[in-house]
């Protein structure tokens, strides 16, 4: 299923890509993870298709949406952006689909206006502050600054992630060490990096200090929809304590954890998460 790019221009002169299914039935927004492309999320397309609109779009400055002189990076401008989308489809999301980074900027659109989504799919994230709680023992600041140092040492990005691509053993290494689980497919491995690989390595660092600096917290007992929060078991980057709490913040959340999954669930057992998505739509 090939989704159909169109584009929109934002006040401040920032290009969004968005993609539409062009399918009928109620809208499902997906919204990726930081430097997720398209590709990661095939599978879902596939299946929503079927009987849903779906919808996604590239993040402000990263794949095939521009950047506007001086635009905000701050999760506030990319729930925007999201917003913007939304009403050039002319009707409400029926499901929000938020992985990772999405999970913030889903909770930061139902802040900025809470009828536009009738559902939350929350998965693998966190409400905000996440290097207040991801790295404990190592403490936020330490956490700033070691980000701080890698936005320096951006131009060796790209060649950094040619090798986790090309190299032997490179991928096996990250299963072991835990980053990514055995069931995330060799083939979607490499097809991920090699798009990941064309990002500005400026803007996502920049993107990631936002999100650094987000707090959704205070306003979860306000959500109002119905709310299924996913985690991975083995998630290092917002652990499952996190999604615990996002549940529990949120009246009348559910609560999924997928045994084994690390924070790339979605991409690892898609069929699963896909099947508890469902579920809890119906």
């Amino acid at each position: 299923m090939e989704l159909s790019p169109h584009f929109l221009e934002r006040p401040d002169g920032t290009q969004i890509c968005w993609f539409d299914s062009g399918t009928s039935g109620p809208v499902v927004l997906l919204a990726n993870g930081l430097g997720g492309p398209v590709a990661a999320l095939r599978t879902y397309i596939r299946h929503f298709a079927t009987t849903c609109r779906v919808v996604t779009w590239d993040y402000r400055g990263l794949y095939a949406s521009r950047l506007g002189r001086s635009a905000s990076l701050e999760i506030a401008a990319h729930a925007e952006d999201a917003r913007a989308v939304i009403a050039a489809l002319g009707a409400p999301v029926d499901t929000y689909v938020g992985w990772s980074m999405g999970v913030q900027v889903g909770l930061e659109i139902y802040r900025q206006d809470p009828s536009t989504l009738l559902r939350l799919v929350l998965m693998n994230g966190t409400a905000g502050r996440p290097f207040d709680s991801v790295v404990p023992f190592l403490g936020p600041k330490v956490v700033r600054g070691l980000l701080h140092a890698a936005h320096r040492l951006r131009f060796a990005a790209p060649a950094t992630v040619r090798a986790l691509r090309e190299t032997p053993g490179a991928e096996r290494a990250l299963k072991r060490l835990g980053l990514i689980a055995d069931a995330f497919a060799p083939t979607l491995y490499k097809e991920v990096l090699e798009d990941f690989q064309s990002l500005d390595f400026d803007v996502y660092f920049r993107v990631l200090a936002a999100l650094g600096r987000h707090d959704a917290e205070t306003m979860l007992e306000t959500v109002d929809v119905p709310t299924l929060v996913i985690t991975g078991t083995r998630d290092l980057i917002t652990p499952p304590r996190l999604a615990r709490r996002l549940a529990s913040s949120i009246r009348g959340a559910e609560y999924f954890a997928l045994p084994r999954a690390s924070h790339y669930a979605a991409a690892e057992y898609p069929e699963a998460v896909i099947a508890r998505i469902q579920h809890f739509r119906n």
